[in-house]
């Protein structure tokens, strides 16, 4: 199964919020890009590319990603709510779409339990909000 391809710069670039997802998904919170790439059945590598936006997925990893995501939040989802042509989702906010109270993900604290100075001042649940497809809600 071919997994993944080079960004052509003649195409549209993709946009995906996977990361963020992940932080709401206890399965990944440990080694999370060499789990996700074992529940896909891709290499660690392919998922690391993918996850920086060095790579678009092919339509196959994007219904395996999707997929494996699922199963780990026990719930269906939207594969648009992971991958974006245009960087905008059907649901803005990742925790309202995971169903969480509100959060900060991990690397918003350093070794020592400190809040980083990037996320001073977000509020729980702010911090990973996207723009919406149009007619769309919150």
């Amino acid at each position: 199964m071919r997994t993944e391809h080079r960004a052509d710069p003649d195409q549209p670039k993709t946009y995906n919020r996977v990361r963020d997802v992940m932080e709401h998904v206890p399965w990944y919170t440990f080694k999370d890009q060499a789990r996700l790439a074992a529940d896909i059945g891709v290499a660690p590598s392919t998922v690391s590319r993918f996850l920086r936006g060095q790579t678009r997925p092919t339509f196959s990893m994007a219904c395996a990603l999707t997929g494996a995501v699922e199963r780990r939040l026990g719930r269906r989802l939207d594969p648009r709510e992971l991958i974006s042509l245009d960087g905008r989702y059907p649901t803005a906010n990742v925790c309202r779409l995971l169903g969480c109270p509100g959060c900060l993900p991990r690397r918003a604290y350093d070794a020592e339990g400190s809040l980083q100075p990037g996320f001073e001042g977000v509020a729980p649940g702010e911090w990973a909000v996207y723009p919406t497809l149009a007619g769309e809600g919150r």
